[in-house]
């Protein structure tokens, strides 16, 4: 009789008979409330139509045994509501763009599957909104980037492991043979001058051509990677050296330093020391926020503190006149300590009200560029990189304010951003 029992007990649960007394009880309770008891995908297009596009078919993909569904801008929350009224939302993916003509469809997500929030950013990142991380999830809602909204500062968390990185080492490339009887001069630069994909590039490029015409050019550069032979080669066909430190990876959150953030991405210590031990006549450093390296020469390729004034009357918000008062306060001591400051206009003379500020403007390259007849047809290009600041808050411009007037009397246009 006992080894009956102990032979009842010892019998194993059939995982099929188990999970089917599961779901009988799940098409109960939820038959109870009126509701399909699978979860169902509801995906709102909240957003320009290509990236709505983009966040479904990605949800598709990763979603694949669930029944989908979207729901346009033009639908109320009323017919939302009543369309979904017997169905059970599990994960409802969001856009969250600067767009405000989609708010009302964003606040519609919120009161139907508040915690059921799969956030989309414009660059089409996901992040879970959770009450259980909130600052993490305001941050992403701000448009912070996915890999930096769980970053801490150091003097508040300094046992945190994900910590800034500055690389040690470089690379040494040598060009055309010195010239004795000429000065030599030291170009700092955030990235090498090749290929002349944007303005800055150009910039540099042409300058340091025409310099070279006297100086014997040394120059140290931020990489982000190998350049390719091709690339290194127009370069070196008129400097003598090349000094390539790869460029830091900095991991403090925007808001929590007293330097410009900018400041502190290109921190590195193994590029003071070359500069240190630097054997040229003079050190001409480009953009303002490479010069704390200090120097002869400061290149101020925008007065930055001037774009961040702009941001800051239109957004009124104490994040934006953090930012404006750190660069102020940064820009104004940093120009105080060159001997020579390079503007780009007359303006920026103006704004600096620096005696020592002399204006050598842009040009154009007429041998590349030649004017044409312009083209019919409802296609803008957009051109300028976006890791130019200036070129950010430009595009955000034309997408916010003229492109918006627009659509009204150009109903067909589309942008191409480069």
């Amino acid at each position: 009789m006992c080894h009956g029992i102990g032979s009842a007990a010892g019998r194993r649960v059939d995982p099929a008979d188990f999970n089917e007394v599961k779901a009988r009880l799940k098409r109960w309770i939820f038959g109870l409330a009126g509701k399909e008891p699978e979860a169902f995908v509801v995906s709102f297009c909240s957003g320009e139509e290509t990236l709505a596009k983009a966040m479904c078919e990605e949800i598709r993909r990763l979603e694949p045994s669930r029944r989908h569904f979207s729901v346009e801008a033009s639908e109320s929350y009323r017919e939302i509501r009543k369309r979904f009224r017997r169905y059970r939302i599990g994960l409802a993916p969001v856009l969250f763009t600067p767009d405000a003509r989609y708010r009302r469809l964003r606040r519609a997500a919120f009161l139907l599957a508040p915690a059921k929030i799969l956030a989309y950013n414009a660059r089409l990142e996901r992040h879970h909104l959770k009450l259980t991380s909130p600052v993490a999830s305001w941050l992403f809602l701000r448009g912070v980037p996915l890999d930096r909204i769980f970053l801490r500062p150091r003097w508040l968390w300094p046992w945190r492991k994900d910590r800034t990185i500055r690389p040690q080492g470089h690379k040494i490339i040598e060009g055309r043979p010195r010239n004795p009887k000429r000065r030599s001069l030291a170009v700092l630069t955030p990235y090498f001058p090749y290929p002349l994909s944007h303005g800055g590039a150009v910039r540099m490029f042409h300058l340091l051509r025409e310099a070279a015409r006297e100086f014997d050019v040394v120059v140290y550069a931020f990489t982000e990677g190998e350049i390719a032979e091709a690339d290194l080669k127009p370069v070196l066909e008129f400097v003598v050296r090349v000094y390539l430190v790869p460029k830091p990876r900095y991991r403090e959150p925007r808001w929590s330093t007293l330097l410009p953030p900018e400041v502190g991405e290109y921190r590195s210590p193994e590029m003071e020391r070359l500069l240190r031990s630097r054997q040229t006549d003079l050190l001409q450093v480009e953009y303002t926020y490479l010069a704390s390296y200090g120097g002869d020469i400061l290149v101020e390729h925008d007065v930055t503190y001037d774009l961040y004034a702009q941001v800051r009357e239109r957004r009124r918000s104490f994040s934006a006149w953090w930012d404006w008062w750190r660069w102020h306060r940064y820009e104004r001591r940093a120009i105080a300590r060159f001997g020579r400051v390079v503007v780009m206009s007359e303006k920026d003379r103006r704004l600096l009200g620096a005696g020592h500020a002399r204006v050598i403007e842009n040009g154009v390259e007429l041998e590349r560029f030649e004017p044409r007849p312009e083209c019919a047809g409802r296609r803008l290009l957009f051109i300028g990189s976006f890791r130019h600041f200036p070129n950010i808050v430009a595009f955000r411009f034309l997408t916010e304010q003229i492109i918006p007037g627009c659509i009204g009397a150009i109903t067909r246009a589309l942008l191409n951003q480069r």
